[in-house]
């Protein structure tokens, strides 16, 4: 029984000791915390918040990207509508652009639209383009719209679909 009860002892001197450490450790923690002058205290605190701002932006830098994208491919689509109307036989065109960010490597990496004019951005890859035409039945028509789309765009004529727009 003395073996037993000295265990016993020894275990709850041994939760005693833990119990003092955890309440010296709190003590010493916020002992210290009411030493920081208040310079510090305010330079720690900015630092952290420039931290978490920096991360934030960082981990959402798609998501902001995303709309200046759809703000210049749209410019880039414009401006190629405008240009495609102009040729003879056209008329009325509407113009779409699928960009992939070529970024992530992989397949299911996100398609996002961006462009500068005529030419993709350095991370976005043209993966293909649709062309609505009015003209777009005469097949004279067709190829001179095929040939403007590959030679403003730099692209093979494989990633450009052309179609008749209903009157």
């Amino acid at each position: 029984m003395d073996i037993k009860s000295s265990e016993i002892k020894d275990e709850k001197k041994q939760e005693n000791d833990v119990e003092n450490n955890k309440n010296k450790f709190k003590t010493n923690f916020f002992n210290n915390i009411k030493k920081i002058k208040k310079p510090e205290l305010i330079l720690a605190v900015i630092v952290i918040a420039v931290v978490i701002i920096a991360y934030i932006l960082y981990s959402s830098g798609n998501i902001l990207n995303t709309s200046s994208q759809n703000t210049s491919s749209t410019d880039t689509e414009s401006r190629l509508e405008e240009i495609l109307s102009n040729i003879n036989g056209v008329g009325k065109v509407k113009v779409m652009i699928y960009y992939e960010n070529t970024l992530n490597n992989s397949e299911d990496s996100s398609i996002s639209f961006n462009s500068s004019y005529f030419s993709s951005s350095k991370n976005y890859e043209i993966k293909g383009v649709l062309v609505v035409a009015e003209g777009a039945d005469n097949m004279d028509v067709k190829v001179q719209i095929l040939r403007a789309v590959e030679t403003l765009l730099s692209i093979n004529a494989d990633c450009i679909e052309i179609f008749t727009m209903n009157n």
